[in-house]
């Protein structure tokens, strides 16, 4: 038990055992994810996340990585087997070196050229949401009132080929569905609180930017919690976490059978059939799918090894490997020649 977990109140049954949680880019997700913690509280069980805290010594202790994750050498007590990294940015985004990943007991990410790590969970990432609603308000919320619907939320970014892919499927729906479908996004219709966008609509193209197996984020999330049904493009193996019955998955290089299956849906009321199965969905989110259940599940896996001095150091200070040197230079040559051919066509 580390020094800083001394007493507590007395409807406390279990002491709390104290994590630290270094979390990037903190003044835009820390808003986030103190919505998505029951009752605020930062706890899940017997287990409290201390956001980016500064005591010498934790039980356990978690770095939570995008672009960016630890900003300096950091050094704490800890048991060496109750280290965690969490990756939070799609495979083709992110890519860490091997000798930064091996600092960590075990690593949560949706990457597969990580399964060389012993502690790898090759699963999604317990992403927060990013609809204004607290956990206890979304825990207890019924189906709310729905006048429109179909909406989504796609940005005018186009810097890849999913996003691309993404503009593309979104003009496609516009023209076929005008004024019944919303359009939402930064640089089309931006919307302070996402769930203006989720909330009052039956049904909410979800698009992921991009197709990769375990990779699914707050844009499903959202949808689920503001009891919508999901038309859905993203993770290939979604339905390993959710009932096919809960959403409707759809093929965004088939715009028109993607058409037919969303008029199809609205026609037949597929929202009102699909609502108990919405309904575990949203569970799943809250209890399952959740950042601090998952961090809960693989702290008390076993345990604790005796506490000792532990330093790791941020990723940017560690060197890729010569064989990921040339695998980058392969596929940037591909991608140039394919970038060639299409031109001269």
């Amino acid at each position: 038990m580390a020094a800083s977990d001394q007493a507590r109140t007395p409807t406390d049954v279990i002491l709390a055992r104290q994590a630290l949680l270094h979390l990037c880019y903190a003044q835009s997700y820390l808003w986030h994810l103190q919505h998505t913690a029951p009752g605020r509280t930062h706890r899940w069980q017997d287990w409290e996340f201390d956001i980016n805290g500064t005591k010498p010594e934790y039980d356990a202790w978690i770095v939570w990585q995008s672009h960016e994750g630890l900003l300096q050498t950091e050094t704490r007590v800890c048991p060496p087997n109750k280290t965690i990294l969490v990756t939070r940015e799609p495979p083709d985004i992110l890519e860490l070196p091997p000798d930064y990943v091996k600092q960590f007991a075990w690593v949560i990410a949706p990457d597969a050229r990580l399964r060389w790590h012993r502690g790898h969970f090759f699963s999604q990432f317990g992403q927060n949401w990013h609809i204004e609603k607290d956990y206890n308000d979304l825990a207890a919320m019924q189906p709310p009132e729905k006048a429109g619907s179909l909406s989504s939320v796609v940005s005018a970014k186009a810097g890849t080929a999913g996003q691309k892919q993404r503009l593309q499927l979104a003009h496609r729906l516009k023209q076929e569905f005008g004024d019944e479908f919303n359009w939402f996004g930064r640089g089309i219709n931006p919307i302070k609180d996402k769930w203006d966008a989720v909330g009052p609509y039956r049904y909410h193209l979800v698009m992921e930017n991009g197709q990769w197996p375990h990779y699914w984020t707050e844009k499903l999330a959202d949808a689920f919690l503001a009891w919508c049904l999901p038309l859905y493009v993203g993770d290939p193996l979604i339905e390993q976490y959710f009932d096919s019955r809960s959403l409707i998955v759809l093929n965004p290089e088939q715009p028109e059978e993607c058409v037919r299956k969303i008029r199809e849906a609205i026609q037949d009321d597929a929202w009102s059939r699909a609502l108990p199965h919405i309904a575990i969905a949203r569970q799943r989110i809250l209890e399952q799918y959740h950042l601090y259940k998952m961090l809960h599940d693989i702290l008390e896996r076993e345990p604790a090894a005796p506490a000792e001095t532990i330093t790791l150091r941020p990723h940017f200070e560690f060197s890729f490997p010569w064989t990921t040197k040339i695998r980058w230079k392969a596929r940037n040559a591909w991608r140039h020649l394919v970038a060639y051919n299409t031109s001269e066509c």
